[in-house]
């Protein structure tokens, strides 16, 4: 009896040991080889944005046709409009920059915004709840209007992607972003929240967090309308009917650095 209770102890042992051991070893591209904290250890606590950098683009083509050209085209719309807003943005704890860049056929406008200031500090609970709390100050080139304000996510939920299994990508709830294009549609603050993001993890050690995502999303919609009548000459009316449709690619990127935050941080 006790060499089968010796023998079950073992097995016991060694579960928990491997299971310890897979979850200390190397996941990420850049995590160390191995580490004696797990995962869940190394990722709680509270982390300090080193870097950032994100970009985003909307391309959209939108074409319109008749089923017969003259005289149903009353507005002269007929053709292909293509549009191409571009965003991009970095910002580390010191400065950084961010720039809208939208085209309109050949016909194109630049904003660019100086970030003076940014800072977000994220802090990770091992219940699974997160929390966000950050500053910006930044001047629009154009107006020479200067701005600054404060964020904040509050007991927000993250989880890994895959439960307790690989714990090689985390997804965040309600997750503040710098975006400058957001700056004028929230009263000068260039903060969007994404209802739902999930993140790589490159690197997780003890001391360094990086995460990163990228998606692209493509959209075509067709909308065609009600028969109507124009004169076509004296003695008939042409019935005409407008098809419109519009094709979007959406593509975004986004990269964050964290460090973890220490003793200096708080003087």
């Amino acid at each position: 009896m006790k060499k089968y209770l010796l023998n079950f102890l073992s097995l016991c042992f060694l579960l928990s040991s491997t299971l310890v051991f897979e979850s200390c070893t190397k996941k990420g591209d850049d995590d160390p080889w191995i580490s004696f904290r797990t995962r869940n250890q190394r990722l709680t606590g509270d982390w300090i944005l080193s870097s950032l950098t994100s970009f985003d683009q909307l391309e959209r083509s939108t074409s319109v046709t008749f089923n017969q050209l003259i005289p149903c085209d009353t507005a002269g719309i007929e053709g292909i409009n293509s549009t191409l807003v571009t965003s991009q943005q970095s910002a580390s704890s010191a400065s950084g920059y961010g720039e809208i860049q939208s085209e309109v056929g050949s016909v194109g406008s630049v904003a660019t915004f100086t970030i003076h200031s940014f800072s977000y500090d994220l802090k990770i609970d091992k219940n699974g709840t997160y929390q966000v709390q950050g500053s910006y100050a930044y001047a629009k080139e154009a107006e020479g209007e200067n701005i600054s304000g404060t964020f904040a996510a509050l007991n927000n939920a993250w989880h890994w992607v895959d439960g307790d299994k690989q714990k090689d990508g985390i997804t965040f709830i309600n997750y503040p972003v710098l975006d400058v294009g957001a700056a004028s549609e929230a009263e000068g603050r260039p903060i969007s929240y994404l209802p739902t993001v999930t993140f790589e993890m490159t690197r997780l050690s003890k001391d360094d967090l990086k995460i990163s995502m990228q998606t692209r999303e493509d959209n075509e919609t067709e909308i065609v309308s009600d028969t109507y009548f124009v004169p076509s000459s004296i003695d008939s009316l042409a019935q005409c009917i407008s098809t419109t449709k519009v094709k979007e690619i959406m593509r975004y990127r986004l990269g964050l650095n964290f460090r973890k935050k220490t003793e200096n941080d708080t003087l």
